[in-house]
């Protein structure tokens, strides 16, 4: 399933355009990922099932996990 989301969400970090998919995720644009798949799905398996299957791919992409973090200082949702 994990090869299914990185090929639908294009197979490449959106910022630096890695594609070792060790280290690409998913990353939630607009942010509340996690406590979305627990109020509404109760599991992350539900929400990335809909992924695979071409569903809820207007809110996501994919970064490596370098730029994920920085995306997440950059938007203030972390800090030093």
């Amino acid at each position: 399933m994990r090869r299914e989301i990185i090929r639908r969400l294009g197979g490449k970090c959106a910022k630096c355009g890695l594609t070792d998919e060790r280290v690409l995720q998913v990353n939630h644009i607009n942010g509340g990922g996690s406590r979305e798949q627990r109020l509404t799905y109760g599991s992350n398996y539900a929400i990335y099932r809909e992924i695979a299957q071409g569903y809820r791919l207007y809110d996501i992409n994919l970064l490596c996990a370098n730029c994920n973090i920085i995306y997440e200082f950059e938007c203030g949702r972390r800090k030093l």
